[in-house]
């Protein structure tokens, strides 16, 4: 789930003084999708292990072990039959789960209430949930980063320069070489930090952000945004 909040894009509605983040996929839904990829895998299967892919399109949660047998993909919102029933009474008891048999049909809730295609359910070897991301998130206007650093309608060139730059890892100096600033305080204050703010780059070392070996990367929104720019 961390890694999700961090790399899926998030859109905002602007109302008043209040901004409402939306992310692409409701947290809900993904977290529900999460949940069952680790309670009904199979174990027994050493060679798999549940998986969150994130694409341009859609965003996947795969677990080793399809339905269980004689189970149909349109039985899944009528009955509960989980592979590995201590693993569920033991997420039920700590509170991650609601009831039995409801993981899916929060998921279909979740995206409807958001506006979203239906997700995708699929069963073979693998179970597989998939979501499907806008092509286009709107976000709030651009000149929110910072002060004098662009207008409404385009990031500053400045943003351009550095999102482009950090699509590969980049230190502070780098981006302050390539930028020709000198006064760190500021540019981490005025540049980096709003750019991080809004989840167009990240730090490859969150915990430790004055680390000497930190790097700053484009996210997944970062480099839509380029892609957006460039149309």
């Amino acid at each position: 789930m961390t890694f999700l909040k961090r790399h899926v894009a998030v859109g905002y509605e602007i109302t008043g003084l209040q901004r409402k983040e939306l992310p692409a996929v409701p947290e809900l839904a993904a977290r529900e999708a999460v949940l069952n990829a680790v309670i009904h895998r199979d174990y027994f299967e050493r060679g798999g292990v549940v998986m969150v892919e994130l694409f341009q399109d859609r965003l996947q949660v795969t677990n080793p072990g399809g339905l269980v047998e004689g189970f149909r993909l349109e039985d899944l919102e009528r009955f509960s039959l989980p592979r590995n029933p201590l693993l569920a009474d033991l997420f039920l008891r700590l509170g991650y789960v609601e009831r039995a048999g409801s993981g899916i049909e929060r998921i279909r809730e979740a995206v409807a209430a958001a506006g979203m295609p239906p997700p995708v359910f699929e069963s073979s070897p693998f179970f597989l949930v998939g979501f499907s991301l806008p092509q286009k998130v709107a976000r709030e206007p651009v000149d929110r980063l910072g002060a004098g650093t662009g207008t409404k309608s385009a990031p500053s060139q400045l943003q351009i320069e550095l999102l482009t730059l950090c699509q590969n890892p980049r230190t502070l100096v780098e981006m302050m070489a390539a930028s020709n600033r000198a006064d760190r305080t500021k540019f981490r204050k005025s540049v980096v930090a709003p750019l991080l703010h809004l989840g167009l780059l990240e730090a490859t070392i969150p915990d430790k952000p004055r680390s000497r070996f930190q790097k700053y990367v484009t996210t997944i929104a970062g480099r839509t945004l380029l892609e957006e720019i460039k149309v």
